[in-house]
């Protein structure tokens, strides 16, 4: 074999690994962050978590002591973590009566921060529909 075409083949293969770890390393870059995306509970670690404390959904119960249906009861909740990884549209209801948690009771929930994960270098948004048991 000469030693051009040793040099031919040589930077053939070269140019053939530089173009498939080309692709492989952008693979995960085509999320579109500007799209929200819809994810269970138990996926949100794949994207993102929390920066001191998790989320105590008790916390946001409205404080009533003649009422006694919030306590002891699931919730539907429902919220995003944006691509700054803060809580945006965050909601709450009771799935045994409906009662809704209005938005004034919610508020500090948007105190929560959310790093993202190594997984998740693009900061991908996120919406979490999820029911919680208090």
């Amino acid at each position: 074999m000469s030693n051009k075409m040793y040099h031919s083949l040589k930077f053939a293969a070269v140019l053939v690994i530089f173009i498939l770890g080309s692709g492989c390393a952008n693979q995960n870059l085509n999320h579109d962050t500007k799209h929200i995306i819809e994810i269970d509970s138990t996926e949100l670690a794949h994207y993102w978590v929390a920066q001191d404390k998790l989320i105590d959904w008790q916390y946001f119960l409205p404080v009533s002591e003649f009422d006694d249906s919030w306590d002891n009861s699931s919730y539907k909740v429902s919220f995003i973590v944006d691509s700054q990884g803060y809580i945006q549209q965050a909601s709450m209801q009771n799935t045994d009566n409906g009662n809704e948690v209005i938005g004034s009771e919610m508020s500090g929930i948007e105190g929560f921060k959310f790093y993202p994960t190594a997984r998740n270098i693009t900061r991908q948004a996120v919406r979490i529909n999820s029911i919680v048991k208090l």
